[in-house]
């Protein structure tokens, strides 16, 4: 079911999708609070984060620098532990007894590569890997599934792969997906066990996990996402569950609806802080959110990969934005209707 013109985003739904419709009032903008050391390697190198909260005074942003590795930082944008494994587009995360366990697409071996993360003990380390036949390992997420980690990894070419991961034993190839046309960002929706995978050139995708079936959830023939379509995560946004895309090709991000019957787009774009000398951002590539309470943080953040860092002018980092910031934003948005 693609995407429509007609809709928006919903708190109270008809609100906004008034604003969607009537095309006159300007994108809301957000402002970062704080950013991310750039990346070691020049060149477009920073791509996807993943945000991991243990309780509110420890937590880490994960990013891949796809030319060397993982790098954490704390949620002031500080390094506080970094790995190399080569080529890293992607990565993911869920939570473990202790801690929690990570997945990254890498393309320098052709393998989904395991790390083991703590942000409480300021460790993190390399597990081993899955090797997998994707001729360029690219896009990646995952999640839980009864007694079951699963995840999901794309290539370039347009198959994606579902892997199981056992309590104990060996991880399995269960299911491949194939799209027409390059994927990269993907997000698991737990509660209603479907994936939705970004094909870049043509919209998001819904699939349905207990049948493979697959419908196209927003196109970007619909106007409102630009090609690429890059990072995807779901969050919780005032009484809605949202997934939020990075629609590259104009600078800004498309929030849409789960569970309402109405569930495309609403635009927002990041902005500079100029109180704080951050520059907004541009060319997104990955982003993750966190609905957990942060320091400073209560109603958790998004975090998004910047291509041109421009103030001051350095290699490619991740920006960090308060929720809270967002959710008045896109309030403030409807409140002169």
């Amino acid at each position: 079911m693609p995407a429509s013109s007609r809709s928006t985003l919903c708190f109270s739904a008809a609100c906004l999708l008034a604003l969607f419709v009537s095309g006159c009032a300007r994108s809301p903008t957000v402002t970062p609070n704080a950013e991310t050391d750039p990346v070691a390697s020049s060149g477009d190198a920073a791509d996807d984060p993943v945000v991991l909260v243990a309780d509110p005074a420890h937590a880490w942003i994960v990013g891949t620098d796809k030319r060397w590795g993982l790098i954490a930082y704390d949620t002031a944008g500080q390094v506080q532990a970094s790995i190399g494994r080569g080529r890293l587009n992607n990565v993911d995360a869920v939570p473990q007894a202790q801690g929690f366990l990570l997945a990254a697409t890498n393309r320098s071996e052709k393998s989904i590569d395991l790390f083991s993360a703590d942000p409480k003990q300021a460790t993190l380390s390399f597990d081993g890997y899955i090797p997998v036949t994707l001729d360029a390992p690219y896009g990646l997420c995952m999640g839980r599934y009864g007694n079951y980690i699963l995840i999901f990894a794309g290539g370039k070419d347009g198959e994606v792969q579902k892997w199981k991961l056992p309590a104990k034993g060996i991880p399995r190839l269960a299911q491949t997906f194939r799209f027409n046309s390059q994927t990269e960002g993907c997000v698991y929706d737990a509660q209603q066990h479907q994936l939705y995978v970004g094909e870049e050139a043509h919209g998001i995708w819904q699939v349905d996990l207990a049948d493979s079936r697959h419908s196209l959830f927003a196109a970007v023939a619909d106007g409102v996402l630009v090609e690429d379509v890059e990072g995807l995560d779901i969050c919780q946004l005032q009484d809605e569950r949202v997934i939020i895309a990075s629609s590259q090709g104009d600078d800004s991000f498309v929030v849409f609806t789960l569970d309402s019957p109405h569930h495309g787009g609403t635009k927002f774009r990041v902005t500079a802080n100029h109180t704080l000398g951050i520059d907004g951002t541009s060319e997104t590539d990955g982003l993750a959110c966190s609905n957990s309470a942060i320091e400073a943080y209560p109603r958790g953040i998004l975090v998004v990969q910047d291509d041109r860092n421009q103030a001051p002018r350095a290699n490619q980092n991740f920006k960090i934005i308060d929720w809270q910031d967002l959710e008045s934003a896109l309030g403030d948005a409807t409140a002169h209707l």
